[in-house]
């Protein structure tokens, strides 16, 4: 996706300095685990892609249900605006 033009938002909310703090700390996860097992940025699994618009935010949802997170996953908010708006 990155060859035909997409932007990875990760990438472009750390440029923006949009990022969210704890996201920050914790900005990849290896696969099958939860936050507690962060690794560096080039282990991440997770992206949010796009075209044609700027990153307000970027940030991984850490919130855990009766004490166990939901998914291997961590969830990805990013909030997005249109850039030729």
């Amino acid at each position: 996706f990155a060859s035909a033009g997409w932007t990875d938002s990760f990438t472009a909310a750390t440029s923006a300095k949009c990022l969210d703090e704890d996201t920050r700390k914790a900005p990849g996860t290896d696969v099958g685990t939860g936050p507690d097992y962060v690794t560096n940025e080039s282990r991440r699994i997770d992206f949010v892609l796009h075209d044609g618009f700027e990153v307000c935010s970027y940030r991984n949802i850490f919130t855990k249900y009766n004490g166990i997170y939901p998914s291997d996953h961590l969830p990805v908010r990013v909030e997005l605006s249109f850039s030729n708006i």
